[in-house]
């Protein structure tokens, strides 16, 4: 009896070890945290605020200017915490670890590092808890629903087709639409110092499969070019990444960053601007490929730049271009634009516009008028371009009617620096890029659709390899899961499509189609055609959503346009088991599904099955 006393007393005072363990360990995670992130989360201000509310914590995080969203799951072990919550349809979690009392550091997706530090009570920064919603926590239920999925590959089923639309796209071969913008040809590189040992591979690899650039931008910071304590130029942390890109691409786009001429050059800006002109000199003297620079990096994100400042730094590089051209007299000369906002922001660029019309200088530039295309953000939230690409269709008329409000060029190209679905950390499927990696190929060229239908505009490709985040690889670098997995000579389905791309004729013709695009998603199509042959791809962009289509696709004139008897086909595909890495990493590279030469008199007509994000091309050669 006694022992039975002894053991009940001791597991009664574990228990209650336990309990105060656990309490002080939510405690020492209790409060109002200040969270810095890196990479993408870089320039975003993270306020969390986490409390008890009996022995559980409960907390909210806010990201920039928007709304606190309630954490959805809170799981505590030890000396970490891992939060959960949902921010504009994106699910995230972080897992922090305590550091001491007033410091906490994590990791976000277990990849972007973070830092916290914890503020008073009474910050500014403090936030409310919103209350609990009824229906339980969306990310619990979105990670019951991962564990309940047992597909072939793992973890995540494909998405397959839930409803099948008839639809019928007639191509009129012989009614042109204008030249194709080679929109494949328009691509990112990372950082100079990632991905060093892969580059000249890839540089090889791009230029055999037909994706020689005509302008691939590179990142600079400008510092490194000149030591103002010795008054010396070197160049030699860019010299590779410039040299190998140049035989990669026609002509360079140099991001600046202007962390020199904005002060840490020293000296006058006077003195800053003719250290810049050096610097132009000699890069263009050596890379002559180097035609354009972009003035900084999303200055309306960073919120280290007010637009009100952004023209004084504007005017210092154009005076430099100036200067640099007038030196060198180069048979392509220097260009320079901006102010490469991270959305189209009509205030931002609007102010950008009235203080280049009050310039009074003769010799004022503006070349291109450059931004991103992720999202717009009217007010507080964010609204996703991979939730409706065509949001993005009325940007160029709104930007030639600033331009024309204030008498200025409505030519000036406009320049999407970078694009995408998924900026950032974001993405559509929680954990596995499995499916994302097709969202990703549709929903760009969904995006590059309406950029291209506006007319005056260069969307960019993003990018060849990203230093984290694996949707928006174009060459294989990441698992499934994110975990680092580089190959050499090997596609994401988003690489394959802009191949895709770049087997298209010269000339867009005239289609219709029987079925609407309804807020981004349905149906897309584009068809070209030139002496050659004729090109038509079709794309069914879901993005979560899973409809299917059936089309009858219909060809006129084709006997028309082109006497010769008979005709190659060739149909190239991209769906979740054609093209893509993670079904067939052996086999990933873009596939040819059917060939063969056939009478021209039998090519009025094909049918053509898309299932949810998949891609088809069909090329259509004559023969002699």
């Amino acid at each position: 009896m006694k022992f039975i006393k002894l053991t009940l007393f001791l597991m009664l005072f574990q228990l209650i070890s336990i309990a105060a363990t656990a309490q002080q360990a939510n405690a020492r995670f209790a409060g109002l945290w200040s969270l810095k992130g890196e990479g993408s989360l870089e320039h975003t201000q993270m306020v969390m605020k986490l409390e008890l509310e009996g022995e559980r914590l409960v907390g909210a995080i806010r990201m920039d200017e928007s709304e606190p969203v309630r954490i959805s799951r809170i799981d505590q072990q030890d000396t970490t915490v891992l939060v959960y919550f949902t921010i504009s349809g994106t699910n995230v979690n972080i897992r922090f670890q305590s550091v001491d009392q007033g410091h906490i550091s994590g990791k976000v997706m277990g990849v972007l590092p973070v830092k916290g530090e914890r503020l008073p009570e009474n910050s500014e920064l403090n936030i409310r808890i919103p209350e609990e919603e009824a229906g339980g926590p969306p990310e619990e239920i979105r990670r019951k629903l991962m564990e309940d999925q047992e597909g072939e590959n793992g973890g995540l089923l494909p998405i397959e087709t839930t409803r099948t639309i008839s639809s019928t796209i007639t191509v009129n071969c012989t009614k042109a639409e204008g030249k194709l913008i080679r929109t494949e040809r328009y691509n990112n590189l990372t950082d100079a110092h990632l991905f060093v040992e892969q580059r000249d591979e890839d540089v090889r690899f791009l230029n055999g499969q037909g994706l020689h650039g005509k302008i691939y931008k590179l990142w600079i910071d400008e510092t490194s070019f000149y030591d103002k304590t010795t008054g010396k130029y070197n160049y030699d942390k860019y010299a590779d990444y410039i040299s190998d890109i140049s035989e990669l691409s026609d002509y360079l786009l140099l991001n600046f960053n202007a962390r020199g001429v904005t002060g840490e050059w020293g000296g006058t800006a006077i003195e800053r601007k003719d250290i810049l002109t050096k610097v132009l000199v000699d890069l263009k003297k050596q890379y002559p490929g180097i035609r354009y620079v972009e003035l900084m990096n999303e200055p309306d994100y960073s919120k280290h730049i007010k637009a009100s400042d952004y023209y004084p730094v504007y005017k210092i590089f154009y005076e430099a271009v100036n200067a640099a051209n007038l030196a060198l007299k180069p048979a392509v000369p220097i260009e320079l634009g901006g102010p490469a906002t991270a959305q189209f922001d009509i205030n931002w660029i609007g102010t950008f516009l009235d203080a280049y019309k009050s310039d009074p200088s003769p010799y004022k530039r503006l070349d291109f008028i450059s931004f991103h295309g992720y999202f717009t953000k009217p007010g507080t939230a964010y609204n996703f371009f991979k939730d409706d690409p065509s949001l993005v269709k009325d940007q160029r008329a709104i930007l030639d009617k600033e331009l024309s409000n204030r008498g200025l060029d409505t030519d000036i190209p406009a320049f999407v620096t970078e694009m995408g679905i998924y900026p950032g950390p974001l993405f559509d499927d929680f954990g596995n890029m499995k499916n994302d990696a097709l969202r990703q190929a549709a929903g760009i060229l969904s995006i590059t659709y309406w950029y291209l239908n506006s007319g005056k505009t260069y969307p960019f490709n993003w990018v060849m390899r990203h230093q984290t985040e694996g949707r928006k690889d174009q060459l294989v670098s990441r698992d499934s899961t994110g975990a680092a997995m580089v190959y050499t000579n090997k596609f994401t389905p988003y690489g394959n499509a802009m191949l895709m791309l770049s087997k298209m004729k010269k000339v867009r013709v005239n289609t219709t189609a029987s079925t609407s695009i309804e807020e981004g998603k349905g149906l897309y199509n584009m068809a070209c055609a030139d002496s050659s042959g004729v090109s038509i791809l079709l794309w069914n962009y879901q993005g979560k959503q899973t409809d299917g289509y059936n089309v009858d696709l219909r060809i006129n004139d084709i006997k028309k346009r082109f006497k010769h008897k008979k005709i190659r086909v060739k149909i190239f595909r991209i769906d979740n088991n054609t093209s893509n890495y993670h079904y067939d990493l052996k086999n990933c590279n873009l596939q040819t599904i059917y060939e063969e030469i056939k009478h021209i008199k039998d090519m009025s007509e094909m049918s053509v099955c898309l299932k949810p994000n998949s891609l088809q091309l069909i090329v259509l050669d004559v023969v002699d």
